[in-house]
């Protein structure tokens, strides 16, 4: 149950990853100075991006997937979820600028809904394993 959980969370993070990321190459871009140099960046980014971004990105998918399915490191996913969580958060109220209306803080409940419940996922995973390691049912 806990790992369909830990799951859906991870589902429920890629969004605001995707968002997070998408203002912090747009902020550096915009701050760039003039138009050549913003399309200059731009290029630059897009030709990282297409054959390195999209390996990483895969493969941190992929390990965060496959922490779902260890009961002995599901904690340390669960971990790695509250930090992407909150940065996400941090990213999209800095960068764009309009704080933290009512608006923008239920745009962004689902992703403070991932940093509460991956941390509570991780606090009780690593209590099972604690407990499994002592013998303690």
């Amino acid at each position: 149950m806990r790992a369909l959980i830990y799951l859906v969370l991870a589902l429920l993070l890629l969004p605001y990853l995707a968002l997070a990321s998408g203002f912090a190459i747009l902020g550096r871009v915009a701050a760039s100075g003039t138009l050549a140099s913003a399309f200059s960046l731009l290029l630059q980014i897009i030709v990282v991006l297409i054959p390195w971004g999209l390996v990483a990105l895969l493969a941190a998918l992929a390990f965060l997937f496959v922490l779902a399915a260890s009961d002995r490191w599901r904690w340390l996913g669960s971990c790695c979820l509250c930090v992407g969580a909150s940065a996400s958060i941090v990213v999209i109220l800095l960068l764009t600028g309009s704080g933290a209306d009512p608006g923008v803080l239920l745009f962004l409940l689902p992703c403070m809904i991932v940093v509460a419940g991956s941390a509570w996922l991780a606090l009780v995973e690593y209590r099972a394993l604690r407990s499994a390691r002592a013998g303690v049912p």
